[in-house]
């Protein structure tokens, strides 16, 4: 009897048990300077608008010769954000800012593909027009599917690239887990129906 309850209680822990978290990683390496991102890393689970590649070699914090800014421009606003919508939902969000000054970095992230409502946000701050200096910000929250990024204190003169993307697909219980969970809830029922007192 005790075996049995053993058997059926590990079923549900493992047949409960969040799978592990899955984290994409994009350097932006492949990209085509002066190119719109646009669909580019659809295959990673994530597309962009009003984004553009371009040139971030020999600057702090860059990991190659290839980021990413607003179309168009190095000065950017809300009104003009590097946009991202994921695929499916994501739990956390993270970009380096690079070059940044008094405007800052600000990362906003929401729970829709569009509208929808404001979950997390990160945002950071550097001195002058941020020569050198590089932040990484981060918007951590259950239900991410799009975020915005742009200079909170825009001013037209400080302006910022962007590299190294990270974010972390949030876990979903798959199939074999479910089955898993199935069987430990049979196990229990047999337990319990063997438990049973036999009726006359």
């Amino acid at each position: 009897m005790k075996k049995h309850l053993l058997a059926a209680a590990a079923a549900i822990a493992v047949g409960t048990a969040a799978p592990a978290a899955k984290a994409a990683f994009l350097d932006f390496e492949d990209g085509i300077l002066g190119s719109p991102v646009g669909a580019f890393y659809a295959g990673q689970g994530v597309s962009f608008a009003n984004t553009e590649f371009t040139w971030s070699g020999g600057f702090a914090g860059a990991s190659g010769i290839v980021g990413i800014r607003a179309q168009g421009t190095y000065w950017f606003g809300a009104g003009h954000a590097v946009v991202g919508v994921f695929s499916q939902a994501v739990s956390s969000v993270a970009i380096t800012g690079i070059d940044i000054g008094v405007a800052g970095i600000r990362i906003d992230a929401y729970d829709a593909v569009s509208g929808g409502n404001l979950v997390a946000f990160g945002e950071a701050f550097g001195p002058g027009v941020g020569v050198g200096t590089f932040h990484t910000v981060t918007a951590a929250a259950p239900n991410i599917r799009r975020f915005e990024i742009y200079q909170p204190a825009y001013n037209g003169y400080d302006g910022m690239l962007m590299d190294n993307l990270s974010f972390t697909l949030a876990a979903v219980p798959g199939p074999a887990s479910l089955a898993l969970f199935g069987m430990g809830l049979l196990g229990l029922g047999i337990a319990a129906r063997r438990r049973a007192p036999a009726r006359a």
